[in-house]
């Protein structure tokens, strides 16, 4: 593990406890809706790296409120790159734009038995001295040493998708 120091934003705690129960059970009681919604559906994951090699994770609350990669679904109008722009300002409030992403490749993921067809796109940013979480979505963001998030998301395609980020 690398000695540097991360950066978190959480939710207020008055908000983020109450969220990160209500999130887990609506989420497995959910869980055939969900499931129904995301099976077969085109999703972005974002590797956003910061200056001085800082990686963006993020934990929503829906789930089993382990660290991600920010990221969504692609409306059926949206490029990938689109999507993925769309998602970084809603979910952490980064302004980017289209171009400034490289797709790095797909994966068929299967998070909790719920199966879609992941891309995997990275972009450069200066790090914001703030984010703005979208509160009712995600409960904490935190800017990492690139080898701690990599360790601290447990998705054996998420982690390959940094390793290909990693040699570039």
């Amino acid at each position: 593990m690398s000695s540097e120091k991360s950066s978190q934003t959480k939710v207020p705690a008055w908000i983020s406890r109450p969220m990160l129960w209500a999130g887990r059970l609506a989420y497995w009681v959910g869980w055939p809706g969900i499931h129904i919604i995301l099976s077969g559906s085109k999703r972005t994951r974002i590797i956003m790296l910061a200056d001085g090699g800082q990686c963006l994770a993020v934990k929503p609350y829906l789930g089993s409120g382990a660290w991600k990669l920010p990221g969504g679904g692609v409306h059926k109008s949206e490029t990938l790159t689109v999507a993925a722009s769309r998602e970084l300002f809603e979910e952490v409030g980064v302004h980017t734009t289209p171009d400034e992403f490289e797709h790095l490749g797909d994966a068929e993921m299967n998070e909790n038995g719920h199966r879609y067809h992941a891309h995997f796109l990275a972009v450069r940013v200066k790090k914001p001295e703030t984010l703005r979480l979208q509160w009712w979505e995600i409960s904490e963001a935190v800017w990492r040493d690139f080898e701690t998030t990599a360790n601290a998301i447990d998705n054996p395609a998420v982690r390959q998708a940094l390793q290909v980020w990693a040699q570039r």
